[in-house]
């Protein structure tokens, strides 16, 4: 994804040899030892990201476990179109389509697997997107929540999104138009995006001397910009196209260590969807920069970052 650090891929007890709550109970377990014992392995264990796509995206639920146990501090959770209400059957969940990639009878099979014992599906790290969970989530890791349009789990993903948006705890709410589950596997365009955003994401929350909030000043190879409590602007996105957000007003190109390159002409052929929700800037021998926006080539304008 063009994230560089060490990356932990933690191979879980599996259902339905192992249900819930064991996966997530496990998994966090690996994140409290990643934060104790990563600088023996020469990491930095202080600054921890999960994450994770469809039942993947569920395990996060270490955020949860992280925030009621008092730590380890994670930086970011990453939820890739997860599964955040087992107590509604997968038959009452509907979709904008008539044959969604999810089958009634998948999320049958999946929940039984997963939590057979259906008094437990109400629980707080099996279904976060329940209204019977009611907790107060301030203080809970930033998270960057990914939803297809027209996936069964579009509803709870962005019902969950709204919760943490009100627990000051949602770093951006991604909705994927024309996509469904999976849509990763089978469509590389949207996947590209996808992993794109996340990346810029994962950046912005790993980077040292992040933001806390307040208007930096302008810095040698640096501009002023102002932070969210919860995610960095720095370094600022593309001055946008006429659809997209207002231009910031940047010039120069910004490396992903946050230098600015000046008096350099970008050469490369921009590609992107007509309504510039992603824009990249190849090159002839290979490469690209996501995030650039064609405007800004066509004004003669070096805008644009690296993510």
């Amino acid at each position: 994804m063009g994230v560089h650090g060490p990356q932990q891929a933690h191979e879980h007890d599996h259902d339905p040899g192992h249900p819930f709550p064991a996966p997530v109970r496990q998994v966090f377990e690996v994140v409290q030892w990643v934060a104790e014992h990563g600088a023996e392995h020469g990491w930095d264990g202080t600054r921890l990201t999960v994450g994770g796509q469809s039942a993947g995206g569920a395990l996060a639920a270490v955020a949860r476990q992280a925030l009621e146990q008092g730590g380890p501090p994670i930086a970011l959770q990453v939820l890739h179109y997860p599964p955040l209400d087992l107590v509604t059957p997968a038959k009452d969940k509907r979709s904008a389509i008539a044959k969604p990639m999810l089958r009634p009878w998948m999320g049958e099979v999946f929940d039984n697997a997963y939590a057979p014992d259906q008094g437990i599906r109400a629980d707080r790290l099996a279904s976060p997107a329940h209204p019977a969970d009611t907790a107060d989530l301030t203080g809970i890791a930033p998270a960057l929540v990914i939803t297809p349009e027209y996936d069964r789990l579009h509803a709870e993903g962005s019902q969950y999104a709204q919760r943490l948006h009100k627990a000051g705890a949602l770093a951006e709410h991604h909705d994927v138009p024309r996509a469904d589950h999976a849509y990763d596997m089978n469509d590389a365009d949207k996947a590209r995006q996808s992993y794109a955003l996340i990346a810029r994401h994962l950046r912005q929350a790993t980077t040292l001397g992040a933001c806390d909030g307040v208007t930096q000043p302008g810095k040698p190879g640096n501009i002023s910009h102002t932070c969210s409590p919860v995610t960095c602007s720095s370094p600022p996105r593309a001055p946008a196209c006429s659809t997209c957000t207002p231009a910031s007003g940047m010039t120069g190109l910004w490396t992903s260590r946050g230098r600015r390159r000046r008096g350099r002409r970008l050469r490369g052929r921009c590609r992107g969807c007509r309504d510039c929700r992603m824009k990249v800037l190849s090159f002839r021998g290979g490469g690209s920069l996501p995030g650039y926006c064609c405007r800004s080539r066509r004004s003669g304008m070096a805008g644009g970052h690296s993510i």
